[in-house]
């Protein structure tokens, strides 16, 4: 068995670090980008969460979608709504950012502790050793993502696939003062 310096030791798990950070980094920077009109926010089947400008909630199923405004099944009444009246609209969350999210952590963290001690007591020749690492990567990977599949199944999140942006300018009146309040949505 051969000794390893410190330094060795240090610059190898540094680099798993950074390759770990950039990995996950990279992955975590593609995040979904908004759709480019109402029209393409839903699709007819889908569950979805209408919120109205009016401050009312409607759950049901997209019956059609135009350019114009949407047509939800609500249980037994037909919901027409257009898009003008429309605040938000929400559809619920997919599993698959779970399963990403788990794969993630599960292969930093059954890889980085394998490569950390493949570089301390590790046995040269190294080049099968990051096998062994890869190997304990995927299996976190695998047993993570199953769990975060299953965490995220769990919870009952919507996800935001339409917001409406406006703006809002009112009066604020008090005893003795006068003033405009606005409200930006965006």
């Amino acid at each position: 068995m051969l000794q390893k310096s410190g330094g060795e030791i240090g610059r190898r798990a540094m680099a798993v670090l950074v390759v770990s950070t950039l990995l996950s980094a990279a992955v975590n920077a593609q995040a979904p980008q908004p759709l480019a009109g109402p029209q393409s926010a839903v699709r007819p089947g889908q569950a979805v969460w209408l919120g109205m400008i009016d401050g009312s909630e409607h759950h049901g199923r997209v019956v059609s979608v135009s350019g114009e405004g949407l047509e939800v099944r609500d249980g037994a009444r037909t919901i027409v709504a257009q898009w003008a009246d429309v605040g938000l609209v929400e559809t619920p969350d997919a599993i698959g950012d779970g399963i990403m999210k788990g794969a993630i952590a599960g292969a930093l963290t059954g890889g980085i502790p394998a490569g950390v001690f493949i570089a301390n007591y590790g046995e040269c020749p190294c080049s099968e050793a990051w096998n062994f690492v890869a190997g304990y990567a995927t299996l976190g990977a695998a047993i993570e993502a199953a769990v975060g599949a299953l965490a995220d199944g769990a919870s009952r999140k919507r996800q935001v696939v339409y917001r409406r942006h406006f703006v809002s300018i009112a009066p604020a009146l008090r005893p003795g003062t006068v003033a405009v309040a606005g409200s930006l949505v965006w």
